[in-house]
C-alpha cells in the first residue's frame, strides 16, 4: 500500500485526484488507496496507477494477482474479476 500511495503521488491523473478530491467525486481514499465508487455497486475497484514495482509494472502484478487466485480459470473470468477489484 505504501508503493501504491507514492505512485499515486508521481502518476499526473491520480496526484490530481489527490490534491483536488472534490472535483473527482467518483474516487474515494480509504488508508492511503484510491478507490473508483460506482453508483449501485457493492464494491469499489482498487485505481492501479501506471507504475513499476520490484521491476514489474503493478497492473502486470495485478493480471498475475487475478490469474492465480482464479485458479487459471481462462481469460474471461480472468478479465471479469480484474473488471471488478482494479481499474485503471
Amino acid at each position: 500500500p505504501a508503493g501504491l500511495a507514492s505512485a499515486y503521488e508521481d502518476t499526473p491523473f491520480t496526484c490530481k485526484i489527490l490534491q483536488a478530491p472534490q472535483e473527482y467525486l467518483s474516487f474515494a481514499l480509504s488508508e492511503g488507496l484510491l478507490f473508483l465508487m460506482n453508483p449501485g455497486e457493492t464494491s469499489a475497484p482498487l485505481v492501479v496507477p501506471n507504475a513499476i514495482f520490484k521491476g514489474r509494472r503493478v497492473r502486470e502484478l495485478c493480471i498475475d494477482h487475478a490469474h492465480t487466485t482464479l485458479s487459471h480459470a481462462g481469460y474471461c473470468k480472468t478479465l471479469d474479476y480484474l473488471q471488478k477489484e482494479y481499474w485503471w
